[in-house]
C-alpha cells in the first residue's frame, strides 16, 4: 500500500469522525433547548386552589348567577343586582328586572313613595328616602293619541281559495277547462278529486293575462324529465313564463291541468307567457326569444310545438298594456310640519308607534292583518339628513283590495301623524287637504275599483298583483 492510499484512508476516517461528532453535538443542543422550553408544567386552572388560605381544597366549577366574565354585577349599597341578560337576582333569590337600575341622587333629594326602593334595616317603613330612580314609561300601556276610527269590513275567508273574479257562464279558458267562479260550491266530482280541484283553482297560467303555447307529446312524459328543462324558460325579458301539464285523474278517468309536480305523468304541456306588466307589453324580441327556447325544449322531450301567429299575440299584449297604463294609479298625500323640522330619530320613533314597519330600502309600510301591504310611507329627506320637514304616504291602488279600505286607513294614519307631529295634510302642490276634498278623492277611488272589477281584474286580486306588482 502506497503512502498516497494510506493518506486518503486517514483523511476519510477523520471526515467521518467529524460528521458523527457534529451530528451528536446538534442533537444534544436541540434536546437542551426543548428541555428548557418545557421545563415547567403548564398551570391547570381547574386544579388550582380557589384561594391562598386553603390551597389543598379542590372545588368543582359552578355557574354564578348574573355574572359577566366572572364578575358579579352587584351593588354593595343596595339589595339589588344590575342585570345584562334580561333577569337579575337579588341576594334573597328573587328575580329583578333589567329596567330597575339603582341611582344615587344628591344628598337631600327626596323620592316619592311609589318610586322608592326597599332597603333592609330602614326605619322609614322599609323605604330609603335617599334613593331615587328616573322613570320613563315606554310600555305599550302608556297613554297615546288614538288613531281615528276606521271601519274596515271583514273579508270572507272563501276568497283565499276561490277565483278572484266571477266569470260568465260561457267563460271557458283556452285549455277547454271551465274556471271556478267566486262563491261556487265544490261539486261532488271535485270533492272526490281534491288534487284536480286545487289545480283548477290555482293554475299559474291565466287565460286573461297570459298567452299559452301548446306542446304535444308522442307518448306520456314524467315530470322528472320535464322539470329540469323548463327551469331555463321561466321568463323572456321582463315577462314571466309558467308551465302546466295535462294529466289523468286515476279515480275519475278524466284528464285535467295542473302545475308540473314530482311524480306526475303528462300527455301535453302548455307554456303561458304574461302579455304585459308595468314595464311594458310583450314585444317582438321577447316573443322570438321565447319561441326559440320553447322549440329547443320541445326537441329535448320529443314534442311538437304549436306556434301561434306573432301578430295576434302582440296585438293582445298591446291591448292588455293599454289597460295597465290606464289603471296604474298611485295615490299620495303629504304630512308637512307647521313649525320647525322633525328630527329623523324622533320621526322614526313616532312611525314605529303607528305600527309602520321599516324596509331595507328606507320605506315604511303598513301591513294588513293578513300580511299584505296597505300603503307605504317615505321620509322626504336625504339618507344622511338629520331632520325632515315632510313625509309622503302612498297607496298603490290596483294592488290593494277594495274591501280593505286602504285609502281610509291611509288618511286616518296621516291625520294621526298630524296630531302627534304638529303637522298639516297637504297635496303634491302643498295645498291643504280638507275633509270634503278627501271625501271626493275617496269617491274617485271607488269608481276606479269598479272599473277594475268590470274588467275582471279587481284590485288586489292575483291577476292585479301579477300585472301591477
Amino acid at each position: 500500500m502506497t503512502d498516497l492510499q494510506i493518506g486518503l484512508i486517514i483523511i476519510g476516517v477523520v471526515i467521518i469522525a467529524v460528521v458523527v461528532a457534529y451530528n451528536k453535538w446538534q442533537t444534544h443542543r436541540v434536546q437542551s433547548e426543548v428541555k428548557r422550553a418545557f421545563a415547567d408544567a403548564p398551570d391547570d386552572v381547574l386544579m388550582r386552589a380557589p384561594d391562598s388560605e386553603n390551597p389543598g381544597i379542590r372545588r368543582e366549577p359552578v355557574f354564578v348567577r348574573n355574572t359577566v366574565a366572572g364578575v358579579e354585577l352587584q351593588d354593595p349599597h343596595v339589595d339589588g343586582v344590575v342585570s345584562i341578560s334580561g333577569i337579575g337576582w337579588s341576594r334573597d333569590g328573587r328575580p329583578v328586572q333589567d329596567e330597575v337600575m339603582e341611582v344615587f341622587p344628591d344628598e337631600g333629594e327626596a323620592l316619592p313613595d311609589e318610586y322608592r326602593v326597599p332597603v333592609e334595616g330602614d326605619d322609614t317603613d322599609g323605604y330609603d328616602s335617599e334613593v331615587k330612580e328616573p322613570y320613563i314609561d315606554f310600555s305599550d300601556d302608556a297613554p297615546v293619541l288614538e288613531e281615528l276610527p276606521v271601519k274596515v269590513p271583514e273579508v270572507p275567508s272563501e276568497e283565499v281559495f276561490a277565483e278572484d273574479v266571477p266569470l260568465e257562464e260561457e267563460s271557458v279558458d283556452r285549455f277547454g277547462v271551465e274556471e271556478v267562479a267566486d262563491g261556487d260550491d265544490l261539486t261532488e266530482e271535485m270533492l272526490i278529486s281534491p288534487l284536480r280541484s286545487l289545480s283548477r283553482l290555482h293554475l299559474p297560467v291565466d287565460d286573461l293575462i297570459d298567452y299559452s303555447i301548446s306542446m304535444f307529446f308522442t307518448e306520456p312524459v314524467r315530470a322528472e324529465k320535464i322539470m329540469p328543462l323548463i327551469q331555463s324558460v321561466r321568463n323572456t325579458g321582463s315577462k314571466p313564463v309558467n308551465f302546466i301539464g295535462l294529466c289523468l285523474d286515476e279515480k275519475t278517468g278524466e284528464d285535467f291541468w295542473q302545475v308540473i309536480a314530482h311524480g306526475g305523468i303528462y300527455f301535453q304541456l302548455r307554456a303561458g307567457v304574461q302579455l304585459a306588466n308595468r314595464t311594458g307589453s310583450l314585444n317582438e324580441i321577447e316573443y322570438s326569444e321565447l319561441i326559440t327556447r320553447l322549440r329547443q325544449l320541445a326537441d329535448s322531450i320529443n314534442a311538437e310545438i304549436e306556434v301561434p301567429d306573432m301578430t295576434d299575440v302582440l296585438r293582445e299584449a298591446r291591448e292588455l298594456y293599454r289597460f295597465v297604463v290606464n289603471h296604474d294609479a298611485r295615490l299620495g298625500i303629504n304630512v308637512r310640519t307647521m313649525g320647525s323640522p322633525w328630527m329623523i330619530r324622533t320621526l322614526i320613533a313616532v312611525l314605529e308607534r303607528q305600527k309602520l314597519d321599516m324596509r331595507p330600502d328606507g320605506f315604511f309600510v303598513k301591513h294588513d292583518t293578513d300580511g299584505s301591504v296597505l300603503f307605504s310611507l317615505v321620509i322626504n329627506a336625504s339618507p344622511a339628513a338629520e331632520v325632515a320637514s315632510s313625509v309622503t304616504l302612498l297607496l298603490d291602488v290596483p294592488c290593494v283590495m277594495q274591501e280593505k279600505n286602504g285609502f281610509d286607513v291611509m288618511v286616518s294614519c296621516a291625520k294621526t301623524l298630524c296630531l302627534r307631529l304638529n303637522g298639516v295634510l297637504v297635496d303634491d302642490e302643498d295645498k291643504m287637504l280638507t275633509d270634503p276634498m278627501l271625501v271626493d278623492i275617496a269617491g274617485q277611488v271607488s269608481v276606479f275599483y269598479e272599473e277594475m272589477k268590470a274588467a275582471s281584474i279587481p284590485a288586489g286580486s292575483t291577476r292585479a298583483l301579477r300585472l301591477f306588482g
